[in-house]
């Protein structure tokens, strides 16, 4: 890349300045799915000039990534375009790594490992967009050589003038600006004008995010053309399993006994409890304690793959652990159906569905892999999570809640004299129009509804004037061009009516 500065350099510049255009100040515009475009288009594009040919399977990556970018500018909730900017940051990651190294025998460990090194090597490699920049000055390119091999002589670099070129401007203009305003009163009003309007801060934040992002894009081309991460993939499975076997073996009676409780008790609506404590109560708790075990036991199934070696009665506990883990999954979902169904949806509660029944999808790849060990299970794990996650992108949370709560907001409380009752505290309107009130404007369809809006301000007259201020300040935000966004959009004219 030293020698090929001036196209490596040029295409970073370019590629920097379209990075500026598509998201200063605009983290959910219509230009993002454009960014998205041309951050593919700008790796495609280094990697031809670098001799390396796309692969194939290009196509779960390129429409994946379209996918989660044309998301970002349909919604204006935070967390899920959180969600989807993560997604995106690691499927370029896994782009990037399956184009430039030969990935096909990599495991789940060797992934995971390799994706921390390829940003600690671009972390590395931040300044060399500058060192390469002076070595291309001083020897221009890299010398040719005829057909015997001989030396031909170099050509000059005029690439460098032009570069010297535009350094010595920048301090020239500035200089001549602040002249010739003083000189002539109608030019210096010219310039005032054009400062106010674009805003000194504005041309400073410009110029640090364009500069930002042509070293970071640089110096990703460059440390992965350094080729710094080993391509074999280490053997890790050499660990003794006895090791494995005893803490999972515990693990599996307590999973063994604790899957039990659940059955006769949640599911089945047997046995008796404790005094003064009512199935209700027993069955409302515990729904996040046991997303998070399930997650835990992921994690042990993984490592015990990864690192022991491979034992026939090791195999049977994390199979235990794997169908356990399922009852754990029908559980907690069980407990937060029935409190949903008692005390309705609030997002938390909606992304516990929501992990539950990708940690089902994941655990069965695992479970494959328990006794097929030759699985590719990380492209398994990248390929659902992707979908999962395109789903949510496009899902809209907020208005899925608000569209269910207020369904509910006529319900008669009802009560039952059986003791063991699931619903003995009934299920009653719903009132926390607080909550509501403070869904993004993804929400707004439903929220503005005159008939619903009524049946709300009737509840809850404070919370419901406090939405209308909110919507007030809100309406009048800056969706025009750039900025535009759907759900914005939406909301301001479900406001203006």
């Amino acid at each position: 890349m030293k020698e090929k500065y001036h196209i490596y350099g040029l295409a970073s510049g370019v590629y920097a300045v379209f990075l500026t255009f598509c998201l200063y100040h605009n983290a959910q515009g219509i230009t993002y799915p454009f960014f998205v475009a041309g951050t593919l288009f700008y790796f495609c594009y280094t990697m031809k000039k670098s001799g390396i040919t796309c692969k194939k399977d290009n196509w779960f990556y390129a429409v994946s990534l379209m996918l989660l970018g044309c998301s970002v500018f349909l919604t204006m909730d935070e967390r899920i375009l959180l969600i989807s900017k993560t997604g995106i940051f690691l499927l370029f990651t896994g782009f990037l790594l399956h184009n430039f190294y030969q990935d096909e025998k990599w495991n789940f460990t060797k992934y995971l490992q390799s994706i921390l090194e390829a940003v600690l090597n671009t972390i590395g490699s931040l300044f060399t967009p500058l060192t390469d920049f002076l070595y291309f000055l001083q020897n221009g390119k890299q010398t040719e050589v005829d057909e015997n091999g001989a030396a031909l002589p170099r050509k000059e670099n005029k690439v460098k003038y032009l570069l010297f070129g535009l350094i010595i401007a920048v301090p020239l203009v500035v200089v001549i600006i602040f002249a010739l305003s003083s000189a002539d009163l109608v030019f210096r009003d010219m310039c005032s004008r054009f400062f106010r309007f674009i805003g000194l801060e504005t041309i400073i934040g410009i110029i640090v995010m364009t500069i930002a992002a042509y070293f970071i894009s640089y110096a990703t081309v460059r440390s992965l053309l350094k080729r710094e991460i080993r391509e074999e993939c280490k053997e890790c499975r050499n660990k003794e399993p006895l090791l494995a076997i005893t803490f999972t073996s515990i693990i599996t009676i307590i999973y063994l006994l604790f899957c039990g409780i659940q059955i006769v008790y949640l599911f089945a609506g047997k046995g008796a409890l404790p005094q003064d404590y009512s199935y209700a109560q027993y069955a409302k708790q515990g729904f996040y304690e046991l997303l998070f075990v399930c997650l835990m036991n992921l994690v042990i199934l993984l490592v015990c793959l990864s690192f022991f070696r491979e034992s026939s009665l090791l195999k049977a506990i994390l199979s235990v652990i794997t169908l356990c883990t399922y009852v754990m999954v029908t559980s907690s979902a069980y407990r937060m159906y029935l409190y949903v169904d008692a005390y309705y949806f609030t997002f938390l509660r909606l992304m516990v569905f929501f992990f539950l029944l990708l940690i089902s999808i994941l655990m069965l790849g695992i479970f494959i892999t328990i006794y097929k060990k030759e699985f590719p299970l990380f492209r398994y794990s990248m390929i659902i999570v992707t979908i999962f996650t395109i789903i949510l992108a496009y899902s809209h949370p907020d208005y899925l809640i608000a569209r269910y709560n207020v369904s509910n907001l006529e319900n008669l409380a009802s009560t039952s004299s059986e003791g063991n009752s699931y619903y003995e505290y009934g299920n009653s309107a719903y009132q926390d129009i607080y909550y509501l009130t403070r869904l993004c404007e993804d929400s707004a369809p439903v929220l503005t509804d005159p008939v619903i809006y009524e049946k709300l301000y009737a509840i809850s007259p404070e919370d419901m004037e406090e939405y209308k201020r909110i919507c007030y300040d809100k309406k009048d935000e800056n969706n025009t061009f750039r900025h535009y966004n759907v759900s914005r959009a939406i909301f301001q004219k479900k406001v203006a009516e």
